[in-house]
């Protein structure tokens, strides 16, 4: 699509910017203005329409003089109820992108949006470290506010985003402002029974099927809630606190049995470690809404306590922001980067890769007492045993200290390597695999430069 224009040749396609949950986005230009926009690409589909008659309407021998099937275009349905129509009825919103206006041809569809050009919250938090630094509590706490106020936007008017991740949050070019994108897997449905609708990080338990994985069906506006709560953790710490919520993964299963264990890792605050509980609580009914989270934020005045030998200096927003723009310029790494490496191996008990401390993991865990964890521990011993036994902690067994003391070391070693990578491949509702589309380019730069990403 590069160098190709739509518009009657008005608007040129100028550079390829991310990949959607069904299109590409690209970065264009109004050759009449000069205003920069994006634009999601969506492949159009064709299929037979029904003519005024068919051959069992006509006589025999007629039926060989009838015309083939004409052949209309159309958009997948799937597209128009949740990139489209679902869209268009968010009235316009600060923290939303602005959809500008729809243009197509007989085999695309283009959604002309206006452009941000911060890029996305994941480059953000993976190259410029000061969104998560210890000290930067306002920022976190004016962009995360945001974020909670689109969602709100959205679920008032009858929309559940269900996609809610840092690539679908595009930041503005002084990195003070938010803006929600991609309405691809969205739904005006209170409740789904699309299991596994998301990204993996994100995903609440109830969307994976819940933790005993005997649920057809969950509510959507608490799984919003939820990647809300996943996305914080992203701000303040530059982590994912597990790979995904499911009792498969050892820190989840850790979270499960003691969720003070995911608050002392991060060093978080009492303040923030009761948004934590609440934001991630196991159970959609008791999990707090929206407007709670909102209050709770805002009463929060630091998330992450300093590491005690290592107090970061703090710098303006301007100052800081100018200077991982300049360093970006100079294809320099952020020079935050290398005091936050220092601050992390202080602050974990072992610096060693994830494979290797998931290994590790294994290692201590399959040498401690396993049991099932009951009700809100969620699985039966019978169940966890066909499972994974070795990885599912039991808090009321009788661990010795030594072990315990490996197996949190070995988890958090995990937690300090989880940072934010390239994510597993997205389930489409109503295909038959998973796709891998949801890797943009900034996610492909981030792997690139794995080595120098904090």
């Amino acid at each position: 699509m590069v160098g190709h224009s739509i518009d009657n040749g008005n608007l040129q396609f100028v550079k390829l910017v991310g990949v959607g949950t069904y299109g590409e986005v690209y970065r264009t230009i109004d050759r009449r203005t000069g205003e920069i926009y994006a634009v999601k690409v969506l492949p159009r589909k064709t299929t037979p329409i029904t003519v005024a008659y068919t051959q069992q309407q006509l006589p025999r021998q007629h039926q060989q003089h009838m015309p083939p099937p004409l052949e209309e275009p159309f958009v997948d349905a799937r597209l128009l109820s949740r990139e489209v129509s679902l869209y268009s009825r968010i009235p316009p919103h600060p923290n939303i992108v602005r959809l500008e206006r729809m243009l197509h041809t007989q085999d695309q569809l283009f959604m002309v949006m206006e452009n941000c050009p911060g890029g996305d919250l994941y480059e953000n938090i993976s190259n410029n470290p000061y969104f998560h630094l210890p000290g930067n509590d306002a920022l976190i706490r004016r962009l995360f506010l945001q974020l909670v106020s689109a969602i709100e936007h959205c679920h008032k008017h009858g929309v559940f985003h269900r996609d809610i991740k840092p690539e679908n949050v595009l930041v503005t070019r002084d990195c003070l402002n938010v803006k929600l994108i991609d309405f691809g897997l969205s739904t005006s449905e209170t409740w789904c029974r699309e299991i596994g609708c998301g990204s993996a990080y994100y995903m609440s338990p109830e969307c994976q099927g819940g933790i005993n994985g005997n649920l057809d069906r969950y509510a959507a506006a608490p799984n919003d809630v939820w990647a809300l709560g996943v996305i914080l953790i992203n701000l303040a710490t530059g982590r994912n606190p597990w790979n995904r919520a499911h009792t498969s993964d050892p820190l989840f299963r850790r979270y499960l049995t003691d969720k003070t264990f995911l608050c002392r890792a991060i060093r978080a605050t009492p303040q923030f470690e009761h948004i934590v509980h609440r934001v991630l609580d196991t159970s959609p009914s008791t999990r707090c809404t929206l407007q709670e989270l909102r209050q709770l934020v805002q009463c929060c005045p630091r998330f992450v306590e300093p590491a005690s030998s290592c107090r970061t200096q703090q710098a303006s927003p301007a100052y800081v922001t100018h200077s991982a723009n300049k360093a970006a310029a100079n294809g320099n790494p952020v020079p935050y980067r290398k005091r936050q490496q220092q601050q992390q191996q202080q602050t974990t008990s072992a610096v060693v890769m994830p494979n290797q401390a998931a290994a590790a993991a294994l290692a201590v865990a399959a040498a401690a007492p396993t049991a099932g964890i009951k009700n809100n521990g969620v699985v039966s011993a019978d169940v966890a045993q066909q499972q994974t036994p070795a990885l599912l902690l039991q808090p009321q067994s009788p661990v010795t200290s030594t072990s315990a003391s490996s197996t949190d070391s070995a988890l958090e070693s995990m937690l300090a390597g989880n940072r934010l990578p390239g994510y597993p491949p997205l389930y489409i509702p109503g295909s038959d695999k998973a796709r891998d589309v949801n890797v943009g380019h900034a996610a492909v730069n981030v792997v690139q430069t794995a080595g120098n990403v904090f």
